[in-house]
């Protein structure tokens, strides 16, 4: 049986992993439509945030990843305003 300490190390896991993919997601979406200065920023936000997943929540990569693309692919499906 898990123990109630267990599920909340697996919800702070799931919500870094999500919420850092949303973040990264959103800004290669806003460079990607504003272009510029944004792209070495979003770079760094994803690989900071990545790397921030992967220390503190333990969130694979490559699901860091793939979550990034899915979100993102979502956001620019979806439409920004610009």
């Amino acid at each position: 049986m898990i123990d109630r300490e267990e599920i909340s190390i697996y919800v702070i896991k799931a919500s870094l992993g999500l919420g850092g993919s949303l973040l990264a997601a959103i800004f290669v979406s806003e460079a990607y439509i504003h272009g510029g200065f944004m792209i070495p920023f979003s770079i760094g936000v994803f690989a900071a945030v990545g790397l921030c997943a992967r220390f503190f929540g333990g969130v694979r990569l490559w699901v860091y990843c793939l979550a990034t693309i899915a979100l993102t692919s979502v956001l620019l499906l979806v439409g920004l305003p610009r």
